[in-house]
């Protein structure tokens, strides 16, 4: 499909989302196949997903990536509110699409003269491998592919310094510059039906939904309590690590004790083997050894890069984290959608 440009329409009162995608409903294939609507009146490629991209390191127009059951689209919305087709690819649906953040360093990078790259995933659930193709939006060629992953990829989420691959089994870190190998996360816990892996990634550290609290490697702060008691901790440990609660719950909707039991019950049930800690860990990614594979349990007190890990809910699994430009606050989101924290990270 040849590229093409949508010029912006009047605002009638819908979300910014839906109003994209109007816009680009006039351009997308027509079709009637495998995965269309079943009315037969209606014969155009409905939509399956549809994401905005940050990639402000290159560029400052607002991107947005469209899913179809035959593939995806990759758009440039400009301040003028022209839309304009960057990437059109066809073929199986595609179930994970990220755009990569160019690396720090351009004189080493590998790929300087591919980028901007993307990462996908195709939908291959029944395969026996699995892998992510980096493609470059230059060229609309793969420049690199993440061979024989043994499950299938959750996620892509990159920074300057690293390109994480979030699979059903681990997490694997890759340098930014080469796609080389940095290290693998062991143990950690997943969310919505094991759909997604809560994780953030900062300027330098990363942080994610850990299995259980280990008493010998928790920090100073957190939270604490039975039921929606928590409190705020503001002490700094010895060891240097310390997390500051800034933020608790900033809308409670009321229940009973009986409401809430059932709602705990029926949730614990659903994530047994997924965890409901409510625990996060943080990690220096620039000062873990090149080939470690980071499992909390078995860290030694003296390894130098967990930066902190602690209770971010009571009773309650992590389902969304992020930092802020700083990187030091992280902000976290409960499953039951009632309360968020925000933490500052001390070091």
């Amino acid at each position: 499909m040849d590229a093409a440009t949508v010029w912006p329409v009047a605002f009638h009162e819908r979300s910014y989302v839906d109003q994209a995608v109007a816009l680009l409903q006039d351009v997308v294939p027509q079709t009637q196949g495998v995965g269309s609507p079943s009315s037969t009146s209606d014969i155009r490629e409905y939509v399956t997903w549809s994401k905005f991209l940050d990639h402000s390191t290159t560029t400052s127009s607002l991107m947005i990536a469209i899913g179809r059951p035959s593939g995806c689209q990759l758009w440039s919305i400009s301040k003028t509110g022209e839309a304009e087709e960057v990437l059109s690819l066809r073929g199986r649906p595609i179930v994970v699409f990220q755009v990569i953040i160019d690396p720090l360093q351009s004189s080493e990078d590998d790929f300087q003269k591919e980028r901007p790259l993307v990462s996908m995933t195709r939908d291959d659930r029944s395969a026996s491998t699995h892998s992510v193709e980096f493609l470059s939006l230059r060229s609309g060629s793969t420049v690199y592919t993440i061979k024989d992953l043994k499950s299938r990829a959750l996620s892509v989420v990159s920074n300057q310094r690293s390109v994480i691959v979030v699979t059903e089994s681990n997490i694997v870190i890759y340098f930014s510059h080469n796609m080389n190998r940095h290290y693998s996360i062991t143990r950690w816990c997943s969310a919505v039906g094991g759909e997604t892996v809560p994780l953030a990634l900062g300027e330098a550290w990363m942080a994610f939904a850990d299995t259980r609290l280990v008493p010998v490697h928790q920090s100073c702060g957190g939270m604490s309590g039975e039921g929606g008691q928590t409190y705020a901790a503001t002490v700094i440990s010895a060891l240097g690590k310390g997390i500051t609660t800034l933020g608790e719950t900033l809308w409670y909707k009321p229940s009973t004790n009986r409401d809430y039991s059932q709602r705990q019950s029926s949730s614990n049930a659903i994530n047994e083997h997924q965890c409901a800690a409510g625990v996060v860990t943080i990690l220096n990614n620039n000062k873990v050894p090149q080939g470690t594979q980071v499992n909390v349990e078995q860290l030694e007190p003296d390894s130098g890069y967990l930066v902190a890990h602690f209770p971010a809910f009571s009773n309650q699994n992590v389902v969304a984290m992020t930092f802020d430009g700083t990187g030091t606050l992280l902000a976290a989101a409960s499953e039951l959608g009632q309360s968020f924290n925000v933490f500052h990270i001390v070091t």
